[in-house]
Parts: C-alpha cells; sequence; structure tokens
C-alpha cells in the first residue's frame, strides 16, 4: 500500500493544551499593576498622615524589585526584566519639604506609567517595570521585540507583549509555563490530540505530529481509505499467478485458486493433477487382477490425500504411485478411479479409466460361430420351385425318340423235335415318343425326391411278318435319395452337397395298350417288355439323380436362400463375410452356422474403438435342430437369422465406430408424449441436473454433447425382465457446454434392457432400449463446481428421459427382405435361442 503524506496540523487551543491564553495574564497583570498604585497611594496618604514609619514601608515596598540608582538618578536604572528606567529629576537637594511627591504635586510630573520617588530635597520619577522613557514619560517597553533579550520566554514559547510587561505562552505542541515548555507527544494516549485517521500513524514531531496513512490504505493521513491491491493489474499484490488475491481492510491475503496448491505468495501454486499411466483405458485382461502406476503432481503431502477405488494409496517422493486392483468377470467394465483430494479446500480431482474382465475381438477379426441361418422345410420348400424352374426335368428326355429297346428279338419261334426252332416272327422294339403332364422336385432338409405324373411311353414294334404300335402308361414315378451337406473344402463362403445316395424309384399303375396293328402274337413277351420299359425309366430317373445336376442346384439355391442376411447388414451399414464352420441337417431342417467377419461400409467416425467383448459361446446348433419348426414363442418359421452375442458385439462396435453414439443435444422431448421438443438451457439443466446451473443466466443456451470410449457390449445375460438380451455402456463421456465453455465433464455408466419389436406394417424391427437401474455418473472436469452425489440423484430421476435421447442411435431399425427368391417373407418374432437372438421369418 502507498503510505501516507506527513501534514502539519493545526495546533489546538492553548486551553487544549493547559496553557493559559495571553490575555488572562495580561488581565492578572493589570490586576498587579492597580494593587501596586493603590499600595503606593496609601503609602502616600499614609505619609501625609505623620506615619513616617508607614512611608519608609511603602517607599521600600514601591522600590521592591528595582535596583538603585548608584549614580544619584543620573543614570537610569536596569529593571529586573532588563528595561531601563530614566533617571529621576533632579531636585534641590537641600529641600526641607518632608515629601516633595505627595506635598509638591510631584507625582503629577511623573508620567502615569512611572513610580514618583521621593528623596531629600526633592523627587524623582522612575518608568515601572515594562517601560522605558524619562519617567516623565513612560512608553511601552516590547520585551519580545528583537532577540528578546526583554524576556525569559522558552525558545518553544511565544513571548506576548503587554502594556508594561509580556507573557510567555509555549508554541503549539508543548506545554509549560511559557519559560519551560517541553513538547507535547500528541500521538500518546488514546490519540485525542490528534486528528489522524485510526487507518493512520501519527508520528511525533518537536511541536507537532504528522499522520501518515498506513500500508494498505491511501489518503492525506487524516482521511484514509483502503487501497485495494488485488484491483486493476493486481501490481499491489505478490500473489502467484495460479492464486487468488483476496482483498482486505488495510491489507490482501492470497489464496491458490481451486485445483492448485502450494505457497501462494511465492509463485508456487503448483496444479493438482492425477494421471493414470497403466494399464490404458479400454484394456481387456482375463486375469484376476491388474497393477495399476500413475502420477500425482503433489507428490506426497500432508494436506493431500490419494486413493484408488477408495482405498487411500502412497505417494512416492517423485509423485507416482502404483499398487493392484481386482478383476470382477462378473462385472466385466471393471472401473479403476485414482482420486485426489486437497484436505484444506475440499477440491479434488480424479482420472478414470475401465478395464474389461474378458476376451476382445479386433475390427475385421474372425468371430467363430458367432452367426447362422436355421431353414426348416418349410423354408426349404421355396427352393423346390426355384429348382424346377431351372432344371430341364421331363420324360422325353429321360426316353427320347428313337431310344431302341429291343433289337432283333425273336417274338415267336417254332421248335421241331429233333430238328430244333427256327424265329418266325422276328423284329425290334423302339420308342416312337414319351411324355408326362408334370413333374416335381421336393427337397427336404437331408433327402430330395423326383417326381413324373401321368407318364406315357409310345413303342414301336417292328416285325418280319407285321408291324404295330404299343403304348405303356404309368400314374407316377416317384425317385428319392438322401444327400449331404457340408461347407466347401475349397471355399467355406460356399455349400458342398455331395452326390445323392440311396436312390430309390417307384412307379404306380403300370398299363398297356396296342393302338393299332395285329401285335397279339407279342402277347408272351409283354411282360417282358413292359418290365424293360419300366427298367430303362428307372435307370434313366437314378442317373438324373446321382448326376450332378440336381447337387449344383442345390447348392445355388440354398446359397442364394442364405442370403438373407446381405441386405440386412447393408441395410445397418454393415458388411459382413460369413464363411460356414458347421451344417446340421435334421429332420426338421437345415442348421448352418458361421464364422462372421463384420466391418463397416464407410470410414469410421472414431476408428478407436476397433475392439469388442468377445462371450465365449457356442452356436446353438442343437436347439435350433431340435425337430421343431416354430418359434420360441410358438409361430410357423421358414427361416431364422441367428446373431449371437459376440457378433452383436462387434456390430455394435462398428456402429460406434460410425458415430451412432457421437451425439449432440440442444432441446429434449418432454411434452406428455415425450414429443414436444424444449430447448436446452441453464434453467432447464438447473431443474433436471443440479442447481449450479441456476447461477448462470437462466436463458443460456447449452448442449450435450456425447462421446463413446468404448464400446456398447452385450453381457451374454438377459435383461432383468426376461428381455432379449442385457447392453452396458461403460465410461459414455457427457459435456455440458456453451458454443464456448465447458460447465461440466462427465463420464456414465449405464445398463440396459435390449428388446425387439416387429412393425407389421412396415415390417421393420425396432429395438426398444430402457435403462435398467440407474446412471452412474463420475465427474471429470468440474469448472460448475457440482456436487456429485446431487448429480447422481438427479440422474437417477432424468436418466429415463435422457437414454432414449442419447442412445437412439446405437442400434438403428433395420428390415428383413420381404421377399427372397421370388417367394413373400414375413417377419415372425424375434426371441432368444441360447446365447443368441434369433430373427425369425415366416413364408407364404
Amino acid at each position: 500500500m502507498d503510505g501516507g503524506r506527513d501534514v502539519d496540523r493545526v495546533a489546538p487551543t492553548p486551553e487544549s493544551e493547559g496553557v493559559r491564553p495571553w490575555w488572562k495574564y495580561a488581565l492578572a497583570a493589570a490586576v498587579v499593576i492597580l494593587v501596586a498604585l493603590a499600595v503606593t497611594l496609601g503609602v502616600v496618604l499614609g505619609g501625609r498622615n505623620g506615619d513616617n514609619g508607614g512611608e519608609e514601608r511603602a517607599s521600600a515596598k514601591a522600590l521592591e524589585g528595582f535596583p538603585s540608582n548608584t549614580n544619584g538618578g543620573a543614570d537610569g536604572a536596569l529593571g529586573s526584566d532588563g528595561s531601563i528606567s530614566p533617571p529621576p529629576p533632579k531636585v534641590d537637594a537641600g529641600s526641607s519639604r518632608p515629601s516633595q511627591c505627595a506635598e509638591e504635586g510631584g507625582g503629577e510630573h511623573c508620567s502615569d506609567n512611572a513610580d514618583c520617588t521621593n528623596q531629600d530635597g526633592g523627587f524623582f520619577c522612575s518608568c515601572k517595570q515594562g517601560y522605558q522613557g524619562d519617567g516623565m514619560t513612560c512608553i511601552d517597553f516590547d520585551e519580545c521585540a528583537g532577540e528578546g533579550a526583554g524576556n525569559n520566554c522558552s525558545v518553544n514559547a511565544d513571548c506576548i507583549n503587554q502594556d508594561g510587561g509580556f507573557t510567555c505562552v509555549c508554541k503549539y505542541g508543548y506545554q509549560g509555563d511559557g519559560v519551560i515548555c517541553t513538547d507535547v507527544d500528541e500521538c500518546a494516549g488514546e490519540g485525542d490530540r490528534n486528528n489522524c485517521s485510526v487507518n493512520a500513524d501519527c508520528t511525533n514531531q518537536n511541536g507537532g505530529y504528522t499522520c501518515s496513512c498506513k500500508h494498505g490504505y491511501h489518503g492525506d493521513g487524516t482521511t484514509c481509505t483502503d487501497f485495494d491491491e488485488c484491483g486493476g493489474e493486481g501490481e499491489g499484490n505478490n500473489c502467484s499467478a495460479n492464486a487468488d488475491c483476496i482483498n482486505q481492510d488495510g491489507g490482501f491475503s492470497c489464496s491458490c485458486q481451486s485445483g492448485f496448491f502450494g505457497n501462494p505468495y511465492q509463485n508456487s501454486c503448483t496444479p493438482i493433477t492425477v494421471k493414470l499411466n497403466s494399464p490404458s483405458h479400454g484394456q481387456f485382461s482375463q486375469e484376476n487382477s491388474i497393477h495399476v502406476e500413475g502420477q500425482a503432481s503433489t507428490g506426497p503431502h500432508d494436506d493431500v490425500i490419494l486413493t484408488l477405488n477408495g482405498a487411500p494409496v502412497s505417494v512416492q517422493n517423485d509423485g507416482t504411485f502404483f499398487t493392484s486392483i481386482s478383476l470382477d468377470s462378473f462385472v466385466i467394465f471393471n472401473e479403476i478411479k485414482a482420486e485426489v483430494t486437497h484436505i484444506p479446500s475440499g477440491f479434488n480431482t480424479r482420472d478414470r479409466l475401465v478395464v474389461i474382465a474378458g476376451q476382445s475381438i479386433l475390427l475385421g477379426g474372425v468371430v467363430s460361430e458367432s452367426a447362422g441361418i436355421r431353414v426348416t422345410g418349410r423354408g426349404l420348400h421355396i427352393l423346390d420351385d426355384v429348382i424346377k424352374k431351372n432344371v430341364n426335368f421331363n420324360l422325353p428326355d429321360l426316353l427320347p425318340t428313337g431310344t431302341r429297346l429291343i433289337n432283333s428279338k425273336c417274338f415267336q419261334d417254332a421248335c421241331v423235335p429233333l430238328i430244333g426252332c427256327t424265329c418266325l416272327i422276328k423284329g425290334s422294339v423302339t420308342v416312337k415318343s414319351s411324355g408326362n403332364d408334370d413333374y416335381s422336385i421336393e427337397l427336404a432338409p437331408n433327402s430330395v425326391k423326383v417326381g413324373l405324373s401321368q407318364l406315357r411311353v409310345d413303342l414301336k414294334i417292328d416285325t418280319n411278318t407285321i408291324d404295330c404300335n404299343l403304348r405303356i402308361t404309368a400314374n407316377t414315378a416317384m425317385a428319392s435319395g438322401t444327400y449331404t451337406l457340408k461347407p466347401n473344402p475349397n471355399d467355406p463362403a460356399l455349400i458342398d452337397v455331395g452326390n445323392i445316395q440311396d436312390v430309390n424309384v417307384q412307379f404306380s399303375s403300370f398299363n398297356d395298350r396296342f393302338t393299332d396293328g395285329l401285335c397279339d402274337f407279342i402277347t408272351p413277351v409283354l411282360d417282358v417288355l413292359i418290365g424293360d420299359v419300366e427298367e430303362l425309366a428307372r435307370k434313366a430317373l437314378e442317373e438324373f439323380l446321382k448326376g450332378d445336376t440336381v447337387p449344383s442346384l442345390i447348392e445355388g439355391e440354398l446359397e442364394k436362400l442364405l442370403e438373407i442376411s446381405d441386405p440386412i447388414f447393408a441395410d445397418l451399414g454393415l458388411v459382413a463375410s460369413t464363411p460356414f464352420s458347421e451344417i446340421a441337417q435334421d429332420k426338421a431342417g437345415i442348421t448352418l452356422a458361421v464364422d462372421a467377419i463384420v466391418s463397416t461400409l464407410v470410414n469410421p467416425k472414431l476408428p478407436e474403438l476397433n475392439e469388442a467383448l468377445h462371450i465365449p459361446q457356442s452356436f446353438p446348433v442343437a436347439p435350433l435342430s431340435s425337430g421343431a419348426m416354430s418359434t420360441p414363442g410358438g409361430a410357423e418359421y421358414g427361416i431364422a437369422l441367428v446373431v449371437c452375442d459376440s457378433l452383436f458385439n462387434r456390430i455394435l462396435a462398428a456402429f460406434a465406430q460410425s458415430g451412432a453414439l457421437d451425439v449432440e443435444l440442444t432441446d429434449i422431448p418432454m411434452g406428455t408424449l415425450g414429443d414436444d421438443p424444449v430447448p436446452i438451457n441453464a434453467g432447464l439443466l438447473g431443474a433436471l441436473l443440479s442447481p449450479k446451473f441456476l447461477e448462470l443466466p437462466p436463458l443460456l443456451a447449452l448442449k450435450i454433447q456425447t462421446e463413446p470410449t468404448l464400446s456398447p457390449a452385450l453381457t451374454g445375460r438377459m435383461g432383468e425382465k426376461g428381455e432379449i438380451a442385457e447392453i452396458f455402456i461403460s465410461h459414455l463421456v457427457v459435456d455440458v457446454a456453451s458454443e464456448d465453455t465447458l460447465y461440466v465433464r462427465i463420464a456414465i455408466d449405464m445398463s440396459l434392457a435390449l428388446d425387439f419389436e416387429i412393425d407389421k406394417t412396415t415390417l421393420e424391427i425396432i429395438p426398444n432400449i430402457n435403462l435398467q437401474g440407474t446412471l452412474q455418473a463420475t465427474l471429470l472436469d468440474n469448472p460448475l463446481g457440482m456436487n456429485e452425489g446431487d448429480l447422481q440423484n438427479k440422474l437417477a430421476l432424468f436418466g429415463n428421459v435422457l437414454v432414449p435421447q442419447l442412445l437412439g442411435g446405437i442400434i438403428p431399425r433395420f428390415s428383413l427382405p420381404a421377399e427372397l427368391l421370388g417367394v413373400q417373407l414375413l417377419p415372425a418374432e424375434v426371441s432368444r435361442v441360447g446365447d443368441c437372438v434369433g430373427f425369425f421369418v415366416s413364408t407364404l
């Protein structure tokens, strides 16, 4: 602070210093003079009355204090005050008058300010003390003039000349009788002798004092006002750059700002920070515990305490710390939180990371047996017509015109005993034409049937004697066989259908009749001929089934059927490779498990989210192959797309990479139906999140921004109320800020229940995500000074409003194909199947 200026003060009155004013001295002197005159007059009168003794006494009294004139009155006398009285007038020494001053009127000749002294033979006049002259004329002698030789006043007194004398008055700042004056200490005692400000220092000086404003005040000493050392550029203080200057009456104090510690007067306010160096955030581990290391800026300090997950941990001299933290595989997402608390201020800061107890899957990595397709017999029927359209399968193809059934056969012979036999009728049988009304192919989970209906074969019989035509008919010819499926060894994304085995051909209602000519002679061989025709047809059908045509058709069309997942992934913005890992056939259907590889179609917005949680599971081949052709809910279906939790997690990670959880909210639906958007401002968040927001302008526009730091994950468990799955999101960073100021940063953990519903109109699959329990919030950056407990309580109420807005894109809606291979599909049900989620589709 500036010191005050030394200022001379107006002296107090003489009364205040215990010194009488000069006029009182003058009055006293006048009284003394009057008394002296009265005494002198009394002496004179007494002399006239013959009282010589009295005259002598009066004369002696009148001359008291005056030196005698040793020169017989020729010279003046020196008074006690240093004045010189004039010599007395000369009179006749031989005068016989007893009293010249009284009888001769000598006193009348003397000045009023002179004394008349009777002498033998005369009298003389001498100026009274304090006057000077010849006695006849006496004028006042100024004892205070010149060098002051005519007074005995102290050098620290004022000499006041008076008529016939003087008085001494101690000067202001001194006290005494005027002859002796000592300094008055105006600064002593209660200070009632000075008018210095209570915020000033009084400095005593000879004959006075000065007032100077104390350090921390400025003014003239009489008035001193506080000097704000913290105002302006802060040049009046020596606070650290990271300290707050607190102005006080007459001074200031420095205090390290919140978040700093140290000596605020020595530019040593150090930021209070803590950093977890290992493990890394999002690290996967299958161990029971993990080693943790970090750094605290405070080092070991009595005012600071460090905790890891609530347990105190020692800090080394270099600021490092380390310990071991247990991991819980059931919790999966294990929090590691280091927190430093500055005890005097209550300030705390923390660093947080999450270790995932489990295995990881990298983006683009193979997720073994993580998905599959189940095709029931109902679903396989989709392929029947497709295969039929793609195969040329008619009787003329099996028995084309011109096929020689019998060549040079003897139909009738004649035999003579001992001579031998000779052929009478000899000829051949040729297929003149053949046909059928229809044919069918029926594909079952492990078998295939090929059927012909209303078969007819026209035969031409040529002999050496006569020709005729024969028609053979059958109601049906049915060929069946079994087949096996397995992944193609050269390309697991393809199916390998083995050759048809165990072929069996059956005919029904064989008939024959001659259409023209006389061929009765051939009747004996007709049965043989029909048998030949039947065998020929059987062999033709067998060869057809055992060949490559039907297996190739099954492979190709079944692979097309399995492409049901491709448009779904494309609709979700993903691309998937699904090589088959296992194919199981049962009486009710075919189950195909795949090793899936999923990635995004576009460049990821958050490429660091490249790992997902792997749930050790096996594809539910057995539950799906149990023979049932209905969903867990009892609905009939033809095709089921099954996605296990690990692949689901890979899909969720791909969504997160694409920015599904990178959300910015500027309004929140708050209406009765949840569709009335309300702008987010400080007033709204003051009511919903923390009263600290009410310290801001209520209409200040704010936004809520989220950023995922870890991929969401299905935990392998169902929801608390039996929902299809539980999703856990850990360390979702939520910022609340204006356009240019961050007010709070929070890390949120949440457990969600996942279910699906089917929109019967749009045929969309709609995910329903609901909060289980409450949001768990950790304050990471808290400029607004929010209370974490209050925030947690508010989120318990506000979470159900906030979560749908933040997580609406975590799993988008998607559609199943409306048709497949020309067959209309309808979504039937979404259910849990073992450790997987099944999307069931019915066929029309």
